[in-house]
């Protein structure tokens, strides 16, 4: 007996539309808008690729403007996303043994990724960031990964992790360890691939060198500087956005001690880690590494995915580390399900039934990126009575 299958994917387009009606942000805010201000006029400096790219088109920087960017971005790579989980789905479940238990395995996978804290949420939530543009060159890495040879693509993801360091310098600590193991999930390592890989990770390096260590400091004063920007914006430039440019590494390191360190972020950041472990454990578990021969060596590569912890050091903004942790597991749970052809037909219960589980607690948290859930669900209140009592 044959069972109708569920519109998948209607479901995944109306809980992306849920998720960008619930979660999007009425106005960008100074503090990222003043980050669009920032381009090569005084040099090579530290965030400076966007900004210039905008003044391409207008000099001058609005909120609205950027707002407008943002939101125009966010959709087309929501859409995107959501387009490539239909079309892995579509492609993975095609073997004789699915069911109605197959298609609701392969229904709590999209609504996994596409419910994931740090993509669709964090994107229409916080407004005027930079997050979007870097997973969009993280999608252009899955592509390239399975598309094409070896060295081929390891040079794009090389050009895709040099373009992401150019908008933001800590992208180094996401861009580049994901889109490596991605190559790492599809290419062997072998003798011959060595010195590209390594004249590749040199020339990331050197990228990253260069542009963390270039700042508008080393043009102008801090007054200067905020004189400069204002010229060209519709709003107040923030201040402890542009201290970016004027702070060295020490200084944020005690930035973060002082302003993040506090207890109910910290048991926050607990929370998410523990839905970063179960989608680990569910990528596992959808690779298969024993049964589709990549052994568990080749695919210990997406504990590169947890690379942004390391900026947890550096700035204190961390729960948008954990979102960049998100996005990443999200793109190799595509690459693992596109690894083990008809897997999504051969799930267990007790994996479909830890996919739900993420999906529910993905939705309650709302995006990683501000480390606090919506405020105005039951949940927030409760977990912050719980951490002042």
């Amino acid at each position: 007996m044959t069972h109708p299958r569920p519109p998948v994917g209607v479901a995944l387009f109306l809980a992306l539309f849920i998720l960008v009606v619930t979660s999007i942000s009425p106005a960008s805010s100074p503090w990222t808008a003043t980050h669009w201000l920032f381009t090569y006029e005084h040099g090579f400096i530290k965030r400076g690729f966007m900004g210039s790219l905008h003044a391409l088109v207008s000099d001058e920087v609005g909120l609205r403007s950027v707002w407008m960017t943002h939101i125009v971005v966010s959709m087309a790579a929501s859409v995107a996303f959501c387009t490539l989980i239909l079309r892995t789905v579509r492609a993975n479940q095609t073997g004789p043994d699915d069911t109605q238990t197959a298609d609701m395995a392969a229904l709590a996978f999209g609504l996994m990724l596409l419910s994931g804290s740090g993509i669709v949420q964090q994107f229409f939530f916080d407004t005027g960031r930079f997050d979007v543009y870097g997973f969009l060159l993280l999608c252009a890495a899955f592509l390239a990964t399975g598309k094409l040879h070896p060295i081929p693509a390891l040079l794009t993801i090389t050009f895709l992790s040099i373009l992401a360091i150019l908008i933001h310098e800590a992208f180094f600590f996401w861009i580049a360890p994901a889109a490596l193991a991605l190559w790492l999930l599809h290419h062997p390592f072998s003798r011959t691939s060595l010195v590209p890989l390594l004249s590749c990770a040199a020339a990331i390096v050197l990228v990253t060198f260069l542009a963390g260590h270039s700042s508008l400091s080393d043009h102008m004063t801090f007054e200067e500087a905020k004189s400069a920007l204002q010229q060209r914006a519709d709003f107040e430039v923030s201040n402890p956005s542009l201290e970016v440019h004027f702070r060295n590494l020490e200084e944020n390191m005690r930035y973060t001690l002082q302003r993040a360190l506090t207890k109910e972020r910290a048991f926050l950041a607990l929370i998410a880690l523990t839905i970063l472990g179960l989608q680990t454990v569910i990528f596992f578990a959808i690779l298969q590494p024993a049964r589709t021969g990549l052994g568990y060596l080749r695919s210990m590569s997406v504990l590169l995915c947890f690379c942004p912890i390391a900026l947890v050091l550096f700035g204190h903004d961390h729960g948008r580390w954990l979102a960049m942790i998100n996005g990443n597991l999200a793109v190799m749970l595509l690459a693992a399900a596109r690894l083990n052809p008809g897997i999504l037909s051969r799930l267990a219960p007790l994996t479909i039934a830890t996919m739900l589980l993420v999906v529910l607690a993905q939705a309650s948290l709302g995006p990683f990126g501000i480390m606090i859930p919506y405020p105005e669900l039951d949940l927030f209140n409760a977990l912050k009575t719980l951490l002042e009592g």
